[in-house]
């Protein structure tokens, strides 16, 4: 899961002259491709870790509570799980984060306009995620509460969360939300279930789509003509242009 090859994608190369200097570009940036592997790989580490993880703890998830098995055991298997479904949200939204911001460098550096469409798409696709960065796993809302969102609740809710005390058990590990902690009349809305498998095949999904939008947009930019190429990026002297396939 989780192996893509974002550097293995199809790209220009270009030498431009600009202000006297000269310099190579290439569209989409190589740095940033390769950075893409290497956080995906650690995505897939961090999968890793929980299948064997897993493998190895199949007592503590087949019946809750589990008998026989000492609670210390139990807590460090939660806390496990807790510190893998945090580090792979943070990590992943991270990258989506990147791999939007260099889509709209293609368009830039071509001249194009960025389709807006897919942006909203990709972002809807992740926004429960998104939720659970924000409040619980970046800073939780305890710590940095939103005056206008975040009641007492909220913060407690998310604080929960965070430290394993909220949880569920399920035979792929623990499940967080569905459940909150509602202090007075102040409710808070519920986080969506999740457990670290099903976000990791939806991620795994959302990158594979990610994946074939860049693949796409290059076979695209590999289709433009130089004498287009010269045209759209207007402000330096272009010396050569490759293609890499």
């Amino acid at each position: 899961m989780l192996e893509y090859s974002f550097r293995s994608l199809p790209y220009l190369v270009l030498s431009l002259r600009r202000n006297s200097q000269n310099y190579i570009m290439t569209i989409p940036s190589i740095d940033i491709l390769s950075s893409i592997d290497s956080i995906l790989r650690i995505l897939l580490e961090i999968y890793n870790s929980y299948k064997s993880d897993i493998k190895m703890n199949k007592k503590l998830i087949e019946k809750f509570p589990a008998i026989g098995v000492k609670e210390s055991k139990l807590e460090s298997f939660i806390a496990r799980e807790i510190w893998r479904i945090g580090s792979f949200i943070v990590f992943a939204l991270n990258l989506t984060d990147i791999l939007k911001k260099e889509y709209k460098n293609m368009h830039d550096k071509i001249g194009d306009e960025v389709n807006k469409k897919i942006l909203k798409q990709r972002e809807d696709a992740i926004k429960k995620y998104r939720r659970y960065r924000h409040k619980i796993f970046a800073h939780t809302a305890f710590a940095s509460p939103k005056k206008k969102e975040d009641n007492c609740s909220m913060q407690v809710t998310s604080l929960k969360y965070f430290c394993g005390h909220l949880i569920g058990f399920t035979q792929q590990g623990i499940m967080l939300g569905g459940a909150k902690v509602v202090i007075g009349n102040e409710d808070c809305p519920n986080f969506e279930q999740l457990t670290f498998d099903k976000m990791v095949t939806d991620f795994h999904k959302y990158f594979g789509e990610w994946y074939e939008i860049y693949y796409n947009r290059c076979v695209e930019l590999l289709d433009y003509s130089e004498e287009d190429i010269k045209t759209r990026i207007s402000d330096s002297e272009i010396l050569y242009i490759r293609k890499n396939i």
